[in-house]
């Protein structure tokens, strides 16, 4: 703790950034060099002097500038922080100083520039709507994921016969000027099932027919609904040979297929009960993340404050970062700088929400709910072979368990949000509901 003669006066105050001015007597900078000076003067190991004879005036003409810069920027950290909890200053992020003097004899003063956080007023919760989705897993869903599955785990065998629909083409396609690449035009050592729509239609309607060995040259034509708005409409001209034709062959719902699925035992029943339980797990966790990011966008819409550049710029680092990571970029300045850039109204945003989400268990006293959190871990440890001792690692590592606290807590004040808003239920299916558009078969028919 410094002492109480430190003087704190505010020179700029602009939206949240601060400007103070700190300073103190010389006597306690001073006090302070000699201090450090004698400590210098002991520990340093200088030719011409014995360990722990260096007189404290040789240590000071020797050392005495970099121990008045050293001793600077302690001061400066210390009677900052004092005076940022005098003055109750909430800092969005560390501050920037400046030391326009440091010379021997005179009154010890700095600038600290800095941000601080803003005050949130939780606006009016009842306001926000919200559209929530309702649907069930029936039969006929548990007979498409059956199907699905079973298509996910054919076994493909060669044949010697014309390409039909469904079967997979092993093709080299020669593109006249060979200068376009995309996904959907296939090029050398090209494969793909015929009639899945992952090709252009007129690629696909070109391989129809042909058998392996064959070549053949034909045209197709970009379709205008193609990503690349410049290919659309031009016309393309091939020269495809096959290399193989494959036909798939379903497995049979036996209890080889089930027990490949994790299903040993209850024959058929038991498969289609799995696939239903697990099938209405995701179309409980689709409700609760489209519910979750309504709140969120709700939260941010109805609120307007200033956001702190530092903690955006922080966001941004991180999620810049992360986004690195996962794509496997090197680590080059301009790389970050342009990932910041793809990010940067993501992280303004995660600022913003983060911020009220705050906010809002300030407001409603929200405490993590023990038992909610017992319950999040629990689920984390079932994916384990021995649970129990999951839990045990969660509850004795402070840093795991603040991890899910913090979701925890952000669960249950999505949840005091949901609760306060309006909420408009849809009728909808599991499809529309994984797909990300729920309703849309109520609203065709309320149409028709």
């Amino acid at each position: 703790m410094l002492p109480g003669e430190i003087q704190v006066s505010l020179e700029s105050s602009e939206g949240l950034r601060r400007r103070i001015k700190v300073s103190f007597p010389v006597a306690t900078f001073d006090d302070r060099v000699a201090e450090q000076t004698r400590v210098v003067a002991r520990e340093a190991r200088v030719n011409g002097f014995r360990p722990g004879k260096m007189p404290v005036k040789e240590a000071s003409r020797r050392f005495g500038a970099s121990i008045r810069r050293e001793v600077a920027a302690e001061l400066m950290q210390e009677s900052f922080v004092e005076a940022a909890r005098r003055e109750s200053f909430e800092l969005a992020g560390p501050p920037t100083f400046e030391a326009p003097d440091i010379a021997p004899g005179a009154e010890f003063t700095f600038f600290a520039a800095f941000e601080v956080m803003p005050e949130v007023k939780v606006a009016e919760l009842s306001d926000i709507r919200l559209v929530k989705p309702e649907a069930e897993v029936t039969d006929g869903d548990v007979d498409e994921m059956i199907q699905t599955l079973r298509e996910r785990n054919r076994k493909w065998e060669r044949v010697d016969r014309p390409a039909v629909e469904g079967d997979m083409v092993a093709a080299d396609f020669t593109l006249a000027g060979d200068s376009l690449r995309h996904p959907r035009i296939p090029g050398k050592d090209a494969a793909f099932i015929v009639g899945d729509g992952n090709v252009l239609e007129d690629v696909d309607q070109a391989v129809r027919g042909m058998s392996a060995g064959e070549e053949k040259e034909f045209s197709a034509t970009v379709p205008q609904d193609f990503p690349d708005e410049s290919l659309r409409g031009t016309e393309l001209s091939f020269e495809v040979a096959v290399a193989s034709v494959e036909e798939s062959e379903l497995p049979d719902l036996d209890e080889t297929f089930f027990g490949a699925l994790g299903v040993e035992e209850g024959g058929e029943a038991a498969f289609r009960e799995a696939i239903r339980k697990d099938m209405q797990a995701r179309l409980d966790a689709a409700i609760s993340q489209r519910v979750h990011q309504q709140v969120l966008d709700a939260v941010a819409e109805t609120h307007d404050f200033t956001l702190p550049e530092a903690l955006i710029e922080r966001e941004r680092e991180q999620m810049s970062a992360d986004l690195r990571r996962r794509i496997g970029l090197p680590t080059q300045e301009e790389d970050l700088e342009r990932l910041g850039d793809l990010v940067g109204a993501e992280a303004e945003k995660r600022v913003k929400t983060g911020l009220i989400m705050n906010a809002i268990v300030a407001h409603a006293s929200l405490t993590v709910d023990a038992d909610k959190l017992r319950e999040r871990i629990e689920m984390i440890a079932d994916r384990y072979e021995k649970p129990e001792e999951v839990i045990n690692a969660y509850y004795g590592d402070e840093r795991l368990l603040q991890s899910v606290e913090q979701t925890t807590l952000t669960e249950q004040v999505i949840d005091h949000v949901a609760g306060l808003a309006a909420v408009e239920t849809v009728q909808s299916t599991f499809q529309e509901v994984m797909s990300g558009n729920p309703g849309s078969t109520a609203e065709a028919a309320e149409q028709a």
